[in-house]
């Protein structure tokens, strides 16, 4: 976080998000994946204990794969993974955000922009 210098009133408030480049995300993946999968090929029953290291590494892919169900999730492969679109375009990218009011838009319409800067 950094003191925002601008004088333009409509880049008052401003972020940049940076991703995660891709090779980064896929050797993340492979450890993610270490963590939730237990030793008999299904989900660990830990995902399901807060704060576990199974739990938080199910949050992480969750948060990027929410398409994907429980089921889904295991049935897929680290290649196959990295291979969706909708992450594949972000990876390793800027994403800049400005403007003059942070309670710009509520509800849809904030739901909107975010959806404008990520491409889901």
């Amino acid at each position: 976080m950094s003191y925002n210098d601008s004088e333009d009133e409509e880049s008052k408030y401003r972020a940049e998000i940076e991703f995660i480049k891709a090779e980064d995300w896929e050797k993340e993946l492979h450890v993610l994946f270490h963590e939730i999968i237990d030793s008999s090929g299904n989900i660990s029953k830990e995902v399901y204990e807060q704060d576990s290291e199974a739990a938080v590494a199910y949050a992480k892919i969750r948060a990027v794969y929410n398409r994907f169900t429980k089921d889904q999730l295991l049935d897929s492969s680290v290649d196959q993974l990295m291979s969706q679109r909708h992450v594949l375009n972000l990876l390793g990218t800027v994403k800049k955000l400005k403007c003059s009011d942070p309670n710009d838009g509520e509800g849809p319409e904030r739901q909107w922009r975010c959806q404008q800067l990520c491409g889901a």
